[in-house]
């Protein structure tokens, strides 16, 4: 189950005011607290996702594709982690395209949670959270 904590700022109008805004929030997912920072841009966000500690590992982006929207850019602008670290797929590519197609702006996403197993399904856990916000009203974007 999911919770957000107390001290969200997850406004659901940002329309009126073009300036950076900024939420950050927590749920709880399959039994570890994730931690969520989003900074809201023009036309774009930024995403930290990650657990306790608090560390900046990998960074993506994605950006609609002017010739297929199903389809959008996604590329790694660095990877802090070891060889052995990397995944098979990089969870902040897919995370940043995902949303990137859904919001229809540029997305940048730090992925930087441990998951307990390769059987884990944290990250579709941490995806269905983030599709849950924007379905409820929670503005990604400026």
């Amino acid at each position: 189950m999911a919770t957000i904590s107390a001290e969200s700022s997850l406004d659901k109008d940002t329309t009126n005011n073009l300036a950076p805004s900024t939420a950050m929030f927590q749920a709880t997912l399959q039994g570890l607290t994730v931690y969520f920072q989003l900074i809201r841009l023009r036309n774009s966000c930024f995403l930290w996702i990650g657990d306790s500690a608090r560390r900046v590992d990998a960074l993506s982006v994605a950006l609609p594709n002017p010739f297929d929207n199903k389809a959008p850019l996604v590329t790694a602008i660095t990877d802090r982690r070891t060889n052995d670290a990397q995944p098979v797929r990089d969870e902040g590519q897919q995370i940043a395209a995902k949303l990137s197609r859904k919001l229809g702006a540029q997305v940048f996403v730090t992925y930087n949670v441990a998951e307990a197993s390769e059987e884990s399904d944290l990250l579709t856990a941490i995806e269905a959270h983030l599709f849950s916000l924007i379905k409820n009203g929670v503005a990604f974007t400026l």
